[in-house]
C-alpha cells in the first residue's frame, strides 16, 4: 500500500487602496499536511505584508515581507522544515524572506 500527502489550506487576504498610488497587503494562510495510513503530519503557518506604490499605470515598485513557519513531521518522514515558493527552503523551522523590486508590465 503506497501512502500520498495530504494538503489542507486555509487562507484570508486583505487588501487596502491607502491612497490611488499605494496599496497595502496582508495575508495569513495555515497548511495541514497528513499522510494516508499514518498519523504524522505537519503544519506551516504563513505571514504576508506587501506593499506597492504606482509610479505609473505600467510601472509600480514593491515591498514584501513573508515569514514561515513550519512544525511537525513532512510527509517524507523527516522534521518539516520552512519552505516558500520561489526561495531556498530553510535548514529550519522558520523563514523569513524580504522582496523589494520595481515591476513594468508591457
Amino acid at each position: 500500500m503506497t501512502t500520498s500527502p495530504r494538503f489542507n489550506t486555509a487562507e484570508l487576504n486583505l487588501k487596502y487602496q491607502l491612497t490611488p498610488v499605494f496599496l497595502l497587503g496582508v495575508a495569513y494562510a495555515y497548511t495541514r499536511t497528513s499522510t494516508y495510513g499514518t498519523q504524522t503530519g505537519a503544519s506551516y503557518q504563513q505571514w504576508n505584508l506587501g506593499a506597492d506604490y504606482f509610479l505609473s499605470k505600467r510601472t509600480d515598485l514593491y515591498l514584501f515581507g513573508l515569514y514561515e513557519k513550519a512544525a511537525g513531521i513532512d510527509s517524507t518522514g523527516e522534521r518539516a522544515v520552512a519552505a516558500m515558493a520561489f526561495a531556498t527552503p530553510s535548514t529550519s523551522n522558520v523563514q523569513t524572506v524580504v522582496m523589494a523590486g520595481i515591476r513594468h508590465t508591457f
